[in-house]
């Protein structure tokens, strides 16, 4: 597998995260802490888009771009999500 392969795991990940964070601190009391921590899940994200948008092709950097756009709309992410985003790029080759 190529190394740049291993971050779309890493926004996967951080992905997960982000939607278990939205569906657990949604609580009042909560949403100071919620947008601090979305806020650092979205930079990391970001950065690591930075990198797919460099090294890999376009469709999968639009693919993710896509996916992320809509986990901070709110649509879950979660276990089957990861796993589906995993397989689908797991034996990919990079040209």
């Amino acid at each position: 597998m190529d190394s740049y392969v291993r971050y779309i795991g890493e926004i996967a990940q951080e992905l997960w995260v982000y939607s278990k964070n939205c569906e657990l601190l949604s609580a009042d009391e909560d949403n100071i802490y919620l947008t601090h921590i979305l806020t650092e899940i979205k930079k990391k994200i970001r950065s690591v888009l930075y990198e797919v948008k460099r090294n890999l092709p376009s469709e999968i950097y639009n693919d993710l771009n896509v996916l992320c756009e809509m986990t901070y709309k709110g649509k879950a992410f979660d276990d089957v999500e990861l796993n589906a985003l995993i397989l689908k790029y797991q034996y990919m080759e990079i040209e």
